[in-house]
């Protein structure tokens, strides 16, 4: 129920979310963050699988951790393997920026080849999704496909 999601995000974030869906922890105390993240990135793939783009945007929303990029190309990988398109767009999209984020703090950290690496990626999902051979059935991926030449143009940059 979006309705639901939308008052635990805004009460808590995702991580808020994860604990009030998951079982409790087996020895009777408090989940850990990295079983937090866990349930987080089930959530995550379990929105892609069913193709729930609106609960899956309002996660992205808050979604800030260091596996956000691993969450967010798993959750990818579901949404491709379920035949859902657009979640998978959608998921693309916030994984640009994200790794547009992190290249951008690598390079400022004077970690080149990793600032490089995720630039790279971002191109590539660029191209994969706006580039020439991408589809354009909608006015709603015409404007995605749009957003990525733009974001492809900035990411050359920064090459």
């Amino acid at each position: 129920n979006l309705e639901a999601l939308e008052a635990l995000v805004s009460l808590g974030g995702p991580s808020a979310v994860a604990t009030a869906t998951a079982l409790p922890a087996d020895n009777g105390q408090d989940a850990s963050a990295p079983a937090l993240v866990e349930r987080t990135e089930g959530l995550l793939c379990s929105c892609a699988a069913k193709g729930d783009s609106a609960s899956l945007a309002l996660l992205l929303e808050h979604l800030h951790d260091r596996r956000t990029l691993e969450i967010i190309r798993k959750a990818r990988a579901v949404a491709a393997q379920h035949g859902h398109c657009d979640v998978s767009q959608l998921l693309a999209t916030h994984l640009v920026v994200e790794l547009s984020y992190v290249g951008n703090s690598k390079y400022r950290a004077g970690e080149y080849d990793s600032a490089i690496g995720c630039y790279q990626e971002a191109i590539d999902l660029c191209e994969e999704h706006g580039g020439p051979g991408a589809s354009r059935a909608s006015p709603a991926s015409t404007s995605v496909a749009s957003c990525h030449r733009d974001n492809l143009v900035r990411l050359r940059y920064n090459l």
